[in-house]
């Protein structure tokens, strides 16, 4: 498929708009995915290019992360090397598990989370610099990007929302680490996963750089204001979107 000149700028006003909220909450895919089934794009390569894609929500914004030491390098690839390796052999073992069980799983983490951050309003806002990672963490961080990681593999939508819960609620984070952190393995899912799709001819070029570009200008500019407003903002963004899910899994 060739797109028009008017599909690419649909592609990439569609890829900055999902990213400007999506690269600091998630969510994107359900902008995205929907846009490009719109514009009569077949399934394997709309998946294809929501994957590739993800590779420019994840690199936009990275350095100004970075600048403002909000990424914790030793979580993030700790993770991504589960992530990995969970996109790799877990994504068969979630296929054959039926699709309604997976929603109860999703469904109910998306409540318990809510549930949490009205409880524990300070939870992911205040930034407790002496808190130290236990053993515990480390291995419950193991099993969630595993499972993420074969998640992502079928469906990825909101594999973003769930990384940011579970690095505050495992790991302490507040919402602007979390945000930074969850871009190692994002991107090291993205990569592997574009990389499969490339080898089976999925990956259509016309339009997935399109998308990618859009995602990368909407991550760098989405990046830019959630540092500006802070974490109270992304938290309240995060509620907007867990609601979002939690009627999309609902219906």
């Amino acid at each position: 498929m060739s797109p028009s000149l008017l599909q690419i700028l649909i592609l990439f006003f569609a890829g900055v708009f999902a990213s400007l909220f999506g690269s600091l909450v998630g969510g994107a895919a359900f902008i995205t995915i929907p846009i490009m089934a719109s514009l009569g794009i077949p399934l394997p390569v709309t998946i294809a290019a929501n994957t590739f894609s993800n590779l420019g929500i994840n690199l936009g914004g990275f350095n100004q992360f970075k600048k403002k030491k909000l990424i914790n390098y030793k979580i993030g690839f700790f993770l991504a090397f589960f992530a990995f390796f969970g996109s790799i052999f877990g994504s068969s073992l979630v296929l054959k598990t039926p699709a309604v069980y997976i929603k109860v799983i999703l469904i109910v983490a998306l409540f318990t989370s809510l549930f949490s951050l009205f409880i524990k309003p300070k939870k992911g806002v205040l930034l407790d610099i002496s808190k130290k990672i236990t053993k515990p963490a480390y291995i419950l961080g193991a099993i969630l990007a595993t499972i993420l990681g074969a998640y992502s593999g079928f469906l990825g939508a909101g594999v973003a929302t769930f990384y940011t819960y579970g690095l505050i609620f495992i790991f302490n984070q507040s919402f602007l680490e979390s945000t930074g952190t969850r871009k190692i393995p994002g991107l090291v899912q993205s990569l592997g996963a574009t990389v499969i799709f490339l080898f089976n001819k999925q990956v259509n070029f016309a339009i997935c750089l399109p998308l990618f570009f859009g995602m990368y200008l909407g991550s760098e500019i989405g990046t830019h204001y959630g540092i500006k407003f802070g974490n109270k903002f992304i938290k309240i963004l995060s509620i907007i979107i867990t609601i979002i899910l939690l009627i999309k899994f609902l219906r």
